[in-house]
């Protein structure tokens, strides 16, 4: 539980509890046993209610395992003809040799590969990406990406010196059914 529940049940409710237990026991009036049964439930619930929440609501912890699989621009983020371009013209792999395979594509055909290194940082307890490049590369990876990531899953915004933030999920490409000219 959190720091304030747990200074708040030393300081408030235990002598509470301790004060209204004393009463009852004095007084042998059933309200005080009532009171002290209801803190005792109200207290144990919402030490329930709080594990639970923290179980279903906390982000999950990336490792570098994690980041391994291929990615293609989400084209939620920004719907349209752009989106769809750029869903048909980059796109990338990471691979359990610690490479990035950065591809640039026209649609379902590869005409450039850029490779370079990948490894982790974990400052926060959740693994950060880090590009390392030997040799000028594309400028998409020009650099780290930001990882965004919630309960279910996580995704990679990259900072293009041309179009700005590129959003990456990880999935798997399929051709699109549109009329895009390329």
């Amino acid at each position: 539980m959190g720091f304030g529940f747990n200074l708040g049940l030393i300081f408030i409710v235990i002598p509470l509890l301790i004060v209204l237990g004393l009463l009852w026991l004095f007084t042998k009036k059933r309200i005080f046993g009532k009171i002290v049964a209801f803190v005792i439930v109200a207290v144990v619930l919402l030490a329930v209610a709080g594990i639970l929440k923290e179980r279903y609501t906390a982000k999950m912890k990336l490792k570098q395992s994690d980041y391994y699989g291929g990615y293609t621009i989400d084209k939620n983020f920004y719907p349209g003809i752009f989106a769809d371009w750029q869903y048909d013209t980059f796109r990338f792999e990471i691979r359990q040799n610690d490479s990035i395979y950065f591809y640039v594509t026209k649609r379902e055909r590869v005409i450039r590969t850029y490779k370079c290194k990948i490894a982790t940082v974990s400052p926060y307890g959740s693994a950060r990406l880090v590009i390392k490049m030997d040799q000028l590369g594309h400028h998409i990876l020009g650099s780290d990406p930001t990882v965004y990531h919630g309960r279910d899953g996580f995704y990679l915004v990259f900072n293009s010196a041309r179009y700005k933030n590129m959003f990456f999920v990880k999935n798997k490409w399929v051709a699109l059914h549109h009329t895009i000219p390329h």
